[in-house]
């Protein structure tokens, strides 16, 4: 239903969050830059000091989204380095699901493992964004081409 409106997304928060993406939705992003900023007060929620995140703005027509620790040391990870400022250009994938916080299950946004611009199995880069994008949304991994996509399909989980 295209139609649907996650209550959430009335609220006024400048910030994609997990209710923004269509459930199994795999949405690739381009790091245009990432800034540390205030975070806004939310309503009936008192806060003793200002917080700072860092949050990740884009290349694509998207909303900024707020980096967490979890999502900051996956990036690191896929990236090879924590220097935000080398993360600029890079593109990565992702995704709702649910974590646990204060013992209460809640929304949230992860970044998928995998580089959604390299062949899951041959690590060549994969310059068609229609390749993989279409290859996430249809097998949610990036694959070059007909055969890694055959090589992949028959072997482990290489991710």
């Amino acid at each position: 239903m295209s139609d649907f409106v996650h209550w959430r997304e009335n609220m006024d928060m400048p910030y994609i969050r997990a209710e923004t993406l269509q459930p199994s939705e795999k949405r690739i992003l381009t790091i245009k830059k990432v800034v540390k900023e205030t975070m806004p007060k939310l309503p009936g929620k008192e806060k003793e000091k200002e917080e700072h995140q860092n949050v990740c703005y884009f290349e694509e027509d998207s909303l900024p989204m707020v980096l967490n620790v979890t999502n900051c040391e996956t990036l690191t990870t896929l990236f090879g380095t924590g220097n935000v400022n080398e993360w600029v250009g890079k593109k990565f994938a992702i995704y709702a699901t649910t974590t646990k916080v204060a013992g209460k299950t809640v929304p949230c946004l992860r970044i998928c493992k995998f580089r959604p611009d390299i062949c899951s199995i041959c690590g060549k880069v994969i310059d068609d964004p229609t390749i993989y994008k279409g290859s996430i949304a249809k097998y949610g991994k990036p694959f070059c081409g007909k055969e890694c996509f055959e090589a992949g399909s028959k072997g482990p989980d290489v991710l």
